[in-house]
């Protein structure tokens, strides 16, 4: 494979495409090797493209989950319950230390993006 940058949208789906294709490759291949680099060129974008590109957390969520086709369903299993990921989504209850953890580690979201302080909505006293 001709490894190169990734400059753009375009080259990181590619890449993003290539590496889930390598994702089973033994250690010592020269596939394994393009997966360790192609991975370590990924994350450089994300974090290049990233860091401070969102306001809040939520914000970089939401944007992570339109680009990604991810759902608030496929969220709900990531942080425990449907009513748990919606109230996340309204910014009704914040993200926690746990969850962060799970996302990031599930849809490889650098945690940059989802530590930040942000507000959540005021509550509606009944």
């Amino acid at each position: 494979m001709h490894l190169r940058p990734i400059r753009n949208k375009g080259d990181y789906d590619a890449a993003l495409i290539r590496i889930e294709s390598l994702w089973q490759a033994e250690e010592g291949t020269y596939e394994h090797d393009d997966l360790e680099i192609l991975s370590d060129l990924v994350q450089l974008y994300e974090q290049r493209t990233w860091t401070e590109d969102f306001p809040d957390p939520i914000e970089a969520l939401h944007y992570y989950m339109q680009q990604h086709g991810k759902t608030p369903q496929q969220l709900s299993l990531i942080v425990g319950s449907p009513l748990l990921a919606f109230k996340v989504l309204c910014k009704e209850v914040p993200l926690d230390l746990e969850m962060i953890w799970r996302i990031c580690q599930t849809w490889k979201i650098p945690a940059q993006c989802l530590i930040k302080p942000y507000r959540l909505r005021p509550k509606i006293e009944e």
